[in-house]
């Protein structure tokens, strides 16, 4: 039996006008319901072996408050840049590498990732963690490697509060809208990836295009072809017919 503990970062600050996302740290309700939460979560009396973190800021800070909480060494939580990024198949490909001596491992990520995998692991209506949410899951399982799509049991999840209405699980089906901003949150590299090329394409079949429209005035094609060029006629001056 492993256990998984997901947890999507607090809320960041406000970023300045020349700092990247990634360097974003807590903001001062972020710094409230990291603690506020990390302490409802402590009444669990679950200890995790390992505490996995985003290398960003905000994500590592709330992963030392959970630790500070939980009476966990800092020794205990480690950073992995690839977290910061990663979707739903990177999450995963992060879980089954795992050490299977760590049978409790607390993940603290960012969205979409964080949700995705939850989505993937569980049947559970939840379908987005707010910031600072916590999601326990259960998996029957002897190695990480074994982790498999709806093979974990959603045991409990908390969110700081105000935000209880997202983790009712008797909540109605998201609606298409809610269901297609998820789709696109999940698959949001593939997109960017799939315009990259396609923007690529339009670019290399209008530059095609001019190049074989580069005829010059002798109707000779830049790959040496010829074709039937439009003959010009001089126009010759107007002369008036003599006077009879």
């Amino acid at each position: 039996m492993k256990t998984l503990i997901l947890v999507r970062h607090a809320e960041p600050a406000l970023s300045g006008p020349t700092q990247a996302d990634i360097d974003r740290s807590l903001s001062r309700r972020g710094y409230r319901d990291a603690q506020a939460v990390s302490k409802r979560f402590a009444l669990a009396d679950i200890s995790p072996d390992l505490i996995l973190s985003s290398a960003s800021p905000r994500a590592h800070k709330t992963a030392k408050i959970f630790a500070q909480k939980l009476g966990v060494p800092p020794e205990f939580i480690r950073s992995d840049q690839r977290i910061y990024e990663a979707e739903r198949a990177e999450m995963l490909g992060l879980v089954r590498g795992f050490d299977d001596q760590d049978n409790t491992v607390m993940l603290v990520g960012h969205n979409p990732g964080i949700s995705g995998l939850l989505h993937h692991l569980v049947d559970s209506s939840i379908h987005n963690l707010p910031n600072c949410s916590v999601a326990v899951i259960e998996l029957p399982i002897a190695s990480w490697h074994d982790i498999a799509f709806k093979v974990g049991q959603l045991k409990y999840a908390i969110c700081p509060k105000g935000e209880e209405q997202q983790l009712q699980s008797d909540e109605l089906p998201p609606g298409l809208w809610e269901r297609f901003s998820l789709w696109m949150m999940q698959r949001s590299r593939r997109i960017e990836l799939f315009c990259a090329i396609f923007i690529g394409f339009t670019l290399l079949v209008g530059m095609l295009i001019l190049f074989l429209g580069g005829a010059d005035r002798a109707g000779r094609l830049p790959g040496g072809r010829h074709f039937k060029a439009v003959e010009k006629h001089e126009t010759i001056p107007f002369q008036p017919a003599p006077f009879k």
